[in-house]
């Protein structure tokens, strides 16, 4: 976890390493944007609300394909309702 200016931009980067084992950043104008980025970061990180910034970007149609891979023993009907909902086009209100 650090702060450090990029060489090629001049923009300042927080850098953290997330619970996926991976390193996050994001870039900034100001250094203190960045400080306090990585701030809320690592205190989302120890209260446990820590989302990775590419969560809620899978479809349901991604989560049915998953979900249907992980048991073979499912009643026809809750098959057929996981193929309905993910057929269905969710928007937000």
């Amino acid at each position: 976890m650090s702060i450090r200016q990029r060489k090629d931009t001049g923009r300042w980067q927080g850098r953290y390493t997330g619970l996926d084992g991976k390193i996050h950043n994001k870039d900034f104008d100001l250094k203190s944007h960045a400080s306090e980025y990585e701030r809320d970061q690592i205190r989302h990180l120890a209260a446990g609300t820590w989302l990775a910034p590419d969560a809620g970007k899978t479809t349901i149609a991604e989560l049915h394909a998953d979900w249907t891979q992980t048991k073979q023993s499912r009643k026809d009907s809750t098959v057929r309702c996981g193929q309905l909902i993910s057929l269905a086009k969710v928007t937000k209100p």
